[in-house]
């Protein structure tokens, strides 16, 4: 029996069903099919229920091919219910040709108190572990590592049906990328077949229990062998991004001996979380698909996959205009570098004498923040800042300083609502002031030092040193 013989077998022992005629009970509703559209399409639920896997997780890892699929489908959920009943119609009238009978692995025969117990914890990871770890991505605007974590669930959730789909594409066997992941696949169900999935918190822990068992056990070496060629793979395209990323993200002011040890963390981060995600889940994949509960499997899949979708996009949402804690590291970095600090210096006088002599807007507090102006600052400055650093810098505006004064317009770094200090202001007399010690006592008197770290309240007046932008060393 060749490796693909045994490729996910069912855990019927493919004898022919009966041939009974197709009723009602049995068909595709269009009903149903158009709720799903309307209330789950953008992950493609619509198509899940239609038996189209494969597009339905390409849905839920794109929205919906960004909506234009979605929108799209209204259109082609009824070609599709048709096609669906007229599929399942011929599946009840074909005499079925009977396969090479496969056997379950000899291990599914075994029955444990453990595995009952371990049936919770491993619904609760399976449903809320990728959304967190998205999150978690997001909030850290690494963008590009929550879309592989969605990428590698959406693939875990075809694990079963990997033989239909590469029936129904068969073109994705002769992709060179594809055919390699294929083999790694075949691999890793060959190994599962003859050697029965340890237990899931083993799995779990695979970073300390999994370590510690390989100078001891020849079968976890081989275990470890073959994750480690999907690990490889996944960290070669981390650092491929990063090599392709580094000369947008830290020359001119930041060279390689400033990037090397960040680069360092985020791919030690990103490998430890990968390890952490990927062989729990697809471990346990393996083992259901292999006792024949491959539906188990993919609602599981489809639970886990649409929650971390819509949890990465409010988190998106929720934190596009936050500074995330990378970005935030980067530029503490940038201060400490003279160019940054002279480059920025140049292009936030030049804007400050712009708006110094344009009218004060209207405004019930005397200090105040303006966001339009904020905006148009973030966008002069992008080229020195790069990415949600921008996110850090706000326009303050601050009026009724003295009889006859128009106002004064300051530029605040706020980082991550922990670290408050203003880099420079102007007057309405067009005079520059980037030191704290000339200020004057009118304008320090209106700064106020923020006495609750812990609070997400932000006041404009509020600063946590008194430092501008020649302060700093």
């Amino acid at each position: 029996m060749s490796d693909q013989d045994i490729f996910f077998p069912e855990a019927s022992q493919h004898q022919p069903p009966p041939v009974e005629a197709t009723t009602p009970s049995h068909q595709k509703s269009y009903a149903i099919a158009y709720l799903l559209w309307l209330c789950l399409g953008f992950i493609g639920g619509h198509r899940f229920y239609l038996g189209k896997w494969f597009t339905g997780l390409l849905y839920a890892t794109s929205f919906g091919f960004f909506g234009v699929g979605w929108a799209l489908d209204f259109f082609l959920i009824i070609p599709m219910v048709k096609k669906a009943r007229e599929k399942a119609a011929l599946h009840a009238l074909s005499v079925p040709v009977v396969e090479e009978e496969v056997p379950l692995p000899a291990w599914t025969e075994e029955r444990s108190f453990m595995g009952c117990l371990e049936l919770p914890i491993q619904i609760l990871f399976f449903l809320f572990l990728p959304a967190l770890l998205v999150l978690i991505a997001v909030l850290l605007h690494q963008i590009e590592f929550a879309v592989m974590i969605v990428v590698l669930l959406a693939l875990i959730g075809l694990l079963g049906s990997f033989q239909k789909t590469l029936r129904h594409y068969p073109f994705l066997d002769k992709m060179p990328a594809f055919g390699d992941a294929i083999s790694i696949v075949t691999d890793l169900n060959k190994y599962y077949y003859e050697n029965k999935p340890k237990f899931f918190l083993y799995y779990l822990f695979y970073p300390i229990l999994g370590f510690l068992s390989l100078p001891f056990s020849e079968k976890s070496r081989t275990e470890f062998k073959l994750y480690l060629k999907i690990l490889g793979s996944l960290l070669l395209l981390l650092i491929i991004d990063t090599i392709f990323s580094y000369s947008s993200l830290y020359p001119p002011h930041l060279d390689y001996t400033d990037a090397i040890f960040i680069i360092f963390l985020q791919l030690i981060m990103m490998f430890f979380v990968l390890i952490a995600f990927m062989i729990p889940m697809v471990s346990t994949s393996f083992k259901w698909n292999l006792q024949g509960r491959k539906k188990t499997s993919q609602f599981l899949t489809f639970l886990g996959l649409s929650l971390a979708v819509i949890v990465g996009v409010y988190g998106y949402m929720k934190e596009k205009e936050e500074v995330s804690i990378i970005s935030d590291t980067l530029l503490q970095e940038r201060f400490k570098k003279e160019s940054f600090r002279q480059e920025l210096a140049q292009a936030s006088e030049m804007f400050l004498l712009y708006h110094a002599k344009q009218e004060i807007p209207e405004n019930s507090e005397d200090v105040f923040y303006h966001k339009a102006w904020t905006e148009k600052y973030r966008r002069l400055i992008g080229t020195i800042a790069v990415d949600d650093e921008v996110n850090a810098f706000e326009v303050i505006v601050m009026k009724g300083i003295s009889p006859g004064e128009d106002g004064w317009i300051g530029l605040r770094l706020n980082l991550r609502k922990k670290s408050l200090q203003f880099l420079c202001f102007i007057d309405s007399q067009g005079n520059f002031y980037d030191t704290w010690q000339s200020l004057p006592e009118k304008i320090t008197s209106k700064l106020k030092e923020k006495k609750d770290e812990d609070s997400l309240v932000i006041h404009p007046w509020e600063i946590t040193d008194k430092i501008l932008l020649k302060d700093r060393k």
